[in-house]
This record gives structure tokens, sequence and C-alpha cells, in this order.
């Protein structure tokens, strides 16, 4: 279990950029073990998967190249959640559908080759949980995967375990899908099919965090992405990833990253610069 001040700690470490190994564990050494098994099924997971494992203490990855073998790993085995790969030449749909009709509470990331709407789209509407295109930032991954994790791990609400296993399945599925533009808590409930109040309690349960700060977190994470490899303003940035004005977006970019988005733009191209500049 994770305490407040820890779980914000996590939700500010996830929007640096984490390419640099170093900098990776002295900014994860006290998230500590969790416990799950997680499915990768990527053929082009090495860059990632090894640092995962030294990051998830105490989860228990595997690693399956081809889609049959992960199939057949799929029927004889307990999950926790599923890591799937996606590609032109290996796209991931027939998979990701067999995975959601067979288990459907088992989350599924799936990760792109290439950026692509008509793939977000496409796999959303088969049951991902999120998305994913390479190069990601490592700590994004796992957060999402501790944030996983810990739901599965906590217990349910006694009076009817598999509705709200259920509805907070329909209600992340949701939140993805919508997070860019207005996003209501009575709008998720209702497609989680529960009251605001149950679907408060059982969503605060689950992730550990509070619904207006869960999808903030998403709305800065793609903030980022286009802070980092974009020229577009920073009132363009905001309105593009839900937020209706620059103030709050402003405020809310800097109680997740502890600096302004002309401070991360800032220092996002001097990294690039000092990353290309030539080496003896």
């Amino acid at each position: 279990q994770t305490n407040e001040s820890g779980r914000a700690l996590v939700m500010k470490r996830i929007h640096y950029d984490f390419h640099d190994p170093e900098g990776d564990n002295a900014l994860f050494e006290d998230q500590g073990a969790i416990e799950g098994t997680v499915l990768v099924v990527d053929p082009k997971a090495g860059p990632y998967l090894a640092s995962l494992k030294e990051r998830l203490v105490g989860c228990r990855l595997v690693h399956e190249t081809e889609q049959g073998a992960a199939r057949d790993f799929l029927n004889g085995n307990s999950l926790d959640a599923v890591i799937l790969g996606h590609s032109e030449k290996t796209p991931c749909y027939e998979t990701l559908a067999l995975f959601k009709s067979s288990r459907p509470s088992v989350p599924v990331l799936v990760m792109v080759a290439k950026s692509s709407e008509a793939v977000a789209i496409k796999v959303f509407r088969l049951g991902a949980r999120d998305y994913f295109t390479k190069p990601f930032r490592l700590a994004e991954i796992e957060c999402a995967l501790r944030v996983l994790l810990q739901m599965r791990n906590s217990p349910r609400e006694s009076e009817s375990p598999l509705v709200t296993a259920n509805g907070l399945e329909a209600a992340f599925k949701h939140i993805h899908s919508h997070y860019k533009s207005t996003l209501s808590l009575s709008q998720v409930a209702e497609a989680a099919r529960m009251s605001v109040s149950s679907f408060v309690r059982g969503f605060k349960k689950s992730t550990g965090m509070t619904f207006v700060d869960y999808v903030n977190s998403l709305r800065i994470s793609n903030a980022c992405r286009l802070l980092t490899e974009g020229r577009s303003s920073l009132l363009d940035v905001a309105l593009s990833c839900g937020f209706t004005n620059q103030s709050h977006f402003n405020r809310t970019f800097k109680k997740f990253s502890a600096m302004t988005p002309g401070q991360y733009r800032k220092a996002q191209l001097n990294r690039t610069r000092i990353s290309e500049m030539p080496r003896d």
C-alpha cells in the first residue's frame, strides 16, 4: 500500500523524461515491491522489459514474443495485467479481442510502434485499458502497472464485487477515450452504471487516487508529450489536453510536475541540445 505522500510522489515523477539510467534508478528507489503477474506480448520488448523487472520488484513479468504462445499461456495461468505490442506487421487486434472476451476483467496496455488515431480508437473499442506509443517514458508504464496491480490486489466492495469490477472497467475505458474533452464525474459514473457516491468510493479504493487527480494525470502526461514533441502554444496544448483555460492548466501542471509548462518545455529543449552535442 502507498500513503498519500507516496502517491503524490509517483504522480509527480511520471511526467519527467526517463532515458538516463542513473536518473531512473535514483527516482524509483522508494517505490517498493508490488505483487502480480503481467504477461508481456511484444517481440520488441527488450528495450523496456529488463528495466521494468528491476523496478517492479515482486512482480512476475512473463515475456512471449509470439501471440500464439501468449494465447496458450493465457489458457492455463492467472493474470493481473497484459502488455500487448502492436505494429503494422504484427497487429494485436485479434489477440486483444480474445483476451478481453476470455478475461474481461484483466486490463490490457497496448504498445504501438507508430502513433495512429485510428489504431488508438480501435484498441480502445476492443477493450484496451491504455495506449502508449514507442518510444515512451518508462515511468508512465511503471505507474500505470502499479495502479492496475494495486487495484487488482485491493478488496472490492462486499455487496457486489463483480458489478463494481465491471463498472470500473467501463469507467476506465470511458475516461481514456474522453479525457481530452470535457469529462464530468457524473458522466463517468453513468458510463460505469454506478451511483456517483458508489463510483467515488470504488474508484478511490481501487486506484488510490481521486477521479479528478486520475484524469488530470492523464491530461498532464499528454501535455508533456506535446510540449516535448511540438511547437504548439501553451494555450493550444492546454485546450487539446482537456483544460478549458491556460490558468487552470498552469496550476495543474505545476501540481503534478513541480514546474510550469514553460519551464518543462525549456528543460526538455535544453536536454535535447545537450544530447545532440558531439562527444569526444
